[in-house]
């Protein structure tokens, strides 16, 4: 076990480096990509007692099945009321707190790493090189860019309280590992660490791969498979397996239940390989290259040749790996748990309209940052003597380059600092989208009449274009600009566009005032009386 003062050190070190690049996310406001539904007009939250659990526990809870995540808002609640800056406070230290967690891990999977050169103090060189990999590995994963949907977009405290349970989970089960082979004991952290990773998916059942992971962990570096077999690693598991289970199944019998699962009708089963194989590439690049991360990757209308190119990248890699098993140990064990946490949100289990998302990326990242942290760690260990000069460069090379992580996601974190910006970064980089409605609606809300209607044509000329059905909230939400803007004439051809598609009792309330301003009294009556007794506000129905 190698739970000492350097690790801890480092940890904090990673964790106060991550906290001052994500100060940035304490100014952000509530979006209306979820944040309204799941905390801002969200009764439930609001009451930290035994209704709150009741519902949190139940199937009624939205979508999925995330109690700890509501009882983490409704202790935010209680705390800050419905400050934004109180939310996003708790996303970013948790977030610190998970950076600090993938420190330890490193440091603890690295205790065992030989030294490599020959050294007149191996051990202090073996020391020095634990606590870099341990440094490397929690700035690689904790100020990437990736991280950025994750932690600055308060509905996705899904993702960081997931994180800190499947990452205590995972230290606590190295350090059972440790102790069942050396010792023969290790019971209390072997539960320690069914209890947390259960935690992790009542928090998010992202986790789900997790008792997978750990037998690949055990075969490579923990090498338990080797000596004492495959068949007593996995019994071990056998509870995490059951917990599992019996957690996937129910979240795809509530997806099923509520209709949020896209059929192979509509979608089918190629067309999710392919999806999925365009995701992994994408992860991927964006974990290499990070440039042009967007906020909302939407379903494409048609997969084109480029999906089956970079899905035939990803099996001739995960070929290559499974090749190289037995001389390059590393690269499998690290695709694998990469993959493993990955798959729960591919296409093949699609419930949304979301091609791939940077919050996808968080659990998985973290194997990527681990590989790439020992190998550069390793790489400047060796370069002594004659080399130096190289290792200089080296260092100086990755120093800009966290340089480049920490500008990119200062600036990503401002991209989610209100609707506004959200959406404006989604339309700069894809103008061909239909969120000029989001942004539109948050216009509206905020007394921008020109600028709501402007995004409102906009989305309507988007749907022309793309041959889909024409849309009855973008008209009468232009319809409502067009009134505050006194174009009455504008806005009663508008609802009565709307009206056309959809019927709605609200829709004639406006037209009738949009009448009643053009001095049509009779025809102003007349939609009044449709619209009955209090219709209620303007909204997306």
């Amino acid at each position: 076990m190698t739970f000492s003062k350097d690790n801890l050190a480092i940890a904090a070190l990673a964790a106060c480096i991550t906290l001052l690049v994500f100060l940035r996310a304490l100014g952000g406001d509530f979006v209306n990509l979820d944040d309204l539904i799941f905390v801002k007009n969200n009764p439930y939250i609001r009451h930290l007692n035994g209704e709150l659990l009741a519902w949190a526990f139940s199937v009624r809870a939205l979508d999925l099945l995330i109690p700890f995540t509501w009882i983490s808002f409704a202790l935010d609640y209680r705390l800050w009321g419905l400050n934004p800056h109180g939310f996003h406070l708790t996303n970013v230290l948790l977030h610190v707190a998970n950076t600090a967690l993938v420190a330890l891990i490193a440091a603890e999977l690295a205790s065992g790493m030989p030294v490599g050169l020959a050294d007149n103090d191996g051990q202090t060189r073996q020391r020095k090189l634990r606590l870099r990999i341990a440094l490397l590995a929690a700035l690689f994963f904790g100020i990437h860019p990736l991280r950025v949907e994750s932690v600055a977009w308060i509905t996705e405290r899904k993702d960081v309280l997931n994180g800190l349970f499947s990452l205590a989970s995972v230290y606590c089960y190295l350090l059972y590992s440790g102790k069942k082979m050396t010792t023969g004991g290790g019971g209390r952290e072997y539960l320690l660490s069914l209890i947390l990773f259960s935690c992790s998916l009542l928090a998010k059942p992202v986790s789900v791969g997790l008792p997978l992971l750990f037998l690949v962990l055990d075969w490579y570096p923990l090498q338990r498979v080797r000596l004492v077999g495959l068949r007593t690693t996995a019994r071990e598991k056998a509870p995490f397996f059951v917990i599992s289970i019996a957690i996937g199944l129910l979240t795809i019998f509530l997806f099923s239940q509520k209709n949020l699962l896209i059929g192979l009708a509509k979608l089918s089963l190629v067309d999710r390989c392919l999806l999925s194989g365009n995701a992994l590439f994408e992860y991927c690049r964006l974990l290499l290259f990070p440039v042009g991360i967007l906020p909302y990757y939407e379903l494409p209308d048609a997969i084109g040749i480029s999906y089956l190119w970079k899905s035939l990248a990803v099996i001739a890699f995960t070929i290559v790996s499974l090749l190289l098993a037995r001389r390059w140990r590393w690269l499998l064990a690290g695709w694998l748990c990469f993959l493993l946490p990955v798959i729960p949100v591919l296409a093949f289990l699609q419930n949304n309209g979301v091609a791939f998302a940077a919050r996808y990326t968080y659990l998985p990242s973290i194997a990527p940052a681990m590989v790439a942290a020992f190998g550069i760690a390793v790489l400047l260990d060796s370069l002594e003597g004659e080399m130096r000069i190289f290792r200089n460069a080296a260092v100086l090379a990755l120093f800009l380059l966290m340089l480049f992580y920490c500008g990119m996601t200062y600036r990503l974190t401002g991209v989610w600092h209100d609707t506004e910006s959200l959406w404006t970064r989604v339309i700069e980089l894809n103008p061909d989208t239909n969120k000029y409605m989001d942004r539109g609606v948050y216009y509206s809300i905020n007394g921008r009449p020109e600028a709501a209607a402007a995004d409102f044509s906009s989305a309507i000329g988007w749907l022309a274009r793309s041959g889909k059905a024409p849309d009855h909230n973008a008209y009468a939400f232009r319809g409502l600009a067009e009134f505050d803007l006194q174009m009455y004439e504008d806005a009663v051809a508008d609802f009565s566009t709307a009206l056309a598609i959809k019927p709605h009792p609200t829709y004639y309330y406006y037209r009738g005032l949009a009448l009643q301003a053009l001095g049509m009294s009779e025809e102003a009556e007349i939609d009044f009386e449709l619209a009955g007794p209090n219709p209620p506000p303007i909204d997306t129905f």
